[in-house]
């Protein structure tokens, strides 16, 4: 008799934490809306910075992963569901002429969005494998705004920066020619243009390269990547040309 009754117990056991875990559904409706909106939040955050390495190897004329890829892609479908369901979760249904909450509603969305949550969490922890959590700081923009701020102006040098920014906003011109004496402030001149040209974001990059009488090929080539945060895989001159020619475009 003993063991039949407590075969029995353990049966109604069962079914007791079972109707508790579906009635947990039914009353904790607005537990799991917010659940789900503090996963969605890591979830962003993780998308963003899977992104931000994909987009950080493009530039570096690198090809990613095809999982890496198949991830990026699957995560715009997850998101979509995740705005659904919240959006749907924030809808008001009611019965009984709008005094009773529409609980059979309220429980199958809650089943969904319990089953969202354990998705994120799982998208998440997959997606945190392809992070990369540390790269190289880039190099202020400003760092050379020290040395044209002393530089003073002068009316005729405030003359030939408007001509230089008109033509540098001009569609058609392709390339502009700054010349005179020896120390007159030719350079000054330009890194004054870049700063300008930088504050009022005429251009997504701008690239300062000094280039002597006696042309240096590769090592005008590696400042131009230095700038880029580019690492060249080859060391040929025309490969170079060809891996920066793909940078850039």
């Amino acid at each position: 008799m003993d063991t039949i009754f407590d075969f029995v117990a353990d049966i109604l056991k069962d079914l007791v934490c079972g109707a508790i875990n579906e009635l947990h559904y039914s009353f904790c409706f607005n537990g799991f809306v917010k659940e789900l909106e503090k996963e969605e939040d890591k979830f962003i955050e993780t998308r963003k910075s899977v992104e931000d390495r994909v987009t950080h190897a493009r530039k570096q004329t690198l090809k990613t992963a095809e999982v890496m890829d198949k991830w990026v892609k699957n995560t715009k479908i997850d998101a979509e569901e995740v705005n659904h369901l919240l959006k749907e979760a924030k809808t008001k249904k009611s019965c009984c002429l709008g005094y009773c909450p529409n609980w059979i509603w309220r429980y199958r969305l809650r089943k969904k969005l319990a089953n969202k949550k354990m998705d994120l969490q799982n998208i998440i922890q997959e997606g945190k494998q392809y992070i990369q959590l540390e790269r190289i700081a880039s190099i202020p923009s400003n760092t050379l705004d020290i040395l044209t701020e002393k530089c003073m102006n002068f009316d005729s040098r405030k003359n030939a920066s408007d001509q230089l920014m008109e033509a540098l906003k001009d569609d058609g011109v392709a390339m502009i020619g700054l010349y005179g004496m020896g120390g007159c402030g030719k350079t000054t001149l330009a890194m004054e243009i870049k700063k300008m040209a930088e504050d009022e974001h005429l251009f997504d990059k701008i690239i300062f390269v000094p280039v002597s009488s006696i042309v240096e090929v590769p090592r005008i080539q590696e400042r131009i990547a230095s700038s880029l945060q580019y690492e060249f895989p080859e060391n040929e001159e025309m490969e170079r040309a060809q891996r920066l020619c793909m940078r850039l475009t």
